[in-house]
């Protein structure tokens, strides 16, 4: 993928850089980062492209903001976007020599309360806007509210129902008076996104964690509802904190925790998937995205259908043999009786083929067109709309019946 062009986000009038910067780190959840090396990380950022920064007040409660600000504060504004969140309000610890920071190891001396009132979150966006420095936010998202930081059915819903009741009137307030372009949520964890369509209306998702190499249960379900609402996606944690850039190494962290030996057996296995493609893990964990959106099928769709969908394998060629385009050759001659043979055996024909094939073969496939999808060429850095990252070095296709 071309990790700086630009898509718009769901129905909003946002377009983000396709490769964001995520302000977590900066906020030392693993240890003390000097300001130089953050501000040099930064800096480093912004030339190479990225045009995208997400923060928040709870990153380092406070300090992630204010590095983040610092970096952008002299560039042009209408340059570049700029996500935070809410749901937290930071205020002085009543006992500063005896508080509990944690899960940041280093980051400011500020306490924290959860608040998704309408007070809250005005009083949180203020606060926000002046650590930043700048006259607006982009894209504001609710934050954490969910099981994985509440932990009890008790307080979700108490907290939901406070910002339905309440906060999400703030959201609006600040939609409405352009004070920011979007609202989301930050999900950490399927089931999530479910109960904040049930509740309210948004315009995007942060998906951290939960849509990844490793886990993607949410991509059938709560990924489709989404869709039908004409939502959009970012996806954040895309090495579940850790494991999907180092690999299985010892000391691997998986969502925030010490990797278990099953985290580390199916890490181990996408590897060995990597090294037979000559691609590095980090960049096929970057590279997901969802595949329906290129074919157009809803979930009722995709269920209808998916019986109909037929995967080629790849081929297996001996180092002898030397004849150009072999496989392609092979696939083009396989569709060719592939419709009556499938058609014979289950009595109704496929309505999709998808396999890895060369670009000058597809004409060669009897009443079928290609239909979308390309990763990069080994020979030709092509580059297309397709995101999949699929693990090939061949170009991808996607083939619908005429």
């Amino acid at each position: 993928m071309n990790p700086f062009r630009k898509r718009q986000l769901g129905t909003t009038s946002v377009s983000l850089t396709q490769l964001g910067f995520g302000g977590a780190g900066i906020g030392e959840l693993w240890g003390a980062l000097p300001e130089d090396q953050a501000q040099g990380t930064l800096a480093l950022a912004w030339k190479e492209g990225v045009r995208y920064f997400d923060t928040s007040p709870w990153y380092g409660r406070g300090l992630s903001e204010l590095r983040v600000g610092h970096a952008l504060r002299s560039q042009p504004r209408d340059q570049f976007v700029l996500s935070s969140k809410v749901g937290r309000v930071l205020s002085l610890p009543k006992n500063p020599s005896n508080w509990d920071r944690s899960p940041w190891i280093g980051g400011l001396p500020f306490d924290h309360r959860l608040d998704y009132t309408y007070d809250g979150i005005m009083r949180s966006y203020e606060d926000s806007i002046q650590r930043l420095g700048t006259s607006y936010i982009d894209l504001l998202l609710i934050h954490d509210l969910d099981h994985w930081h509440l932990e009890s059915d008790a307080k979700v819903n108490a907290y939901m129902a406070q910002l339905f009741t309440s906060g999400y009137r703030a959201l609006r307030d600040l939609k409405d008076q352009k004070l920011i372009g979007g609202i989301g949520a930050g999900i950490n964890q399927k089931g999530t996104m479910t109960q904040f369509m049930d509740w309210v209306d948004l315009d995007f998702f942060l998906v951290a964690l939960a849509y990844t190499l490793m886990d993607h249960e949410v991509l059938n379900n709560e990924f489709s509802k989404a869709s039908e609402r004409e939502m959009g996606f970012i996806i954040g944690g895309v090495f579940n904190s850790g494991i999907l850039a180092t690999g299985a190494v010892d000391g691997a962290m998986y969502n925030y925790q010490p990797a278990t030996h099953e985290a580390l057996r199916r890490v181990r296995r996408i590897e060995e998937v990597c090294k037979r493609h000559n691609i590095p893990l980090a960049a096929a964990a970057l590279q997901l995205s969802d595949r329906d959106k290129w074919i157009g099928w809803d979930n009722e769709q995709r269920q209808n259908h998916l019986h109909s969908v037929v995967g080629m394998s790849r081929f297996l060629i001996r180092k002898s043999v030397t004849c150009h385009n072999l496989a392609s050759k092979t696939l083009s001659m396989s569709i060719q009786t592939l419709v009556r043979d499938f058609e014979s055996r289950y009595g109704y024909k496929p309505l999709l083929i998808e396999s890895f094939v060369d670009e000058a073969w597809t004409n060669k496939f009897p009443n079928f067109i290609k239909h979308i999808g390309k990763t990069y060429n080994k020979t030709s850095p092509y580059r297309g709309p397709n995101m999949s990252g699929k693990l090939a070095s061949h170009q991808s296709a996607l083939y619908g019946k005429r």
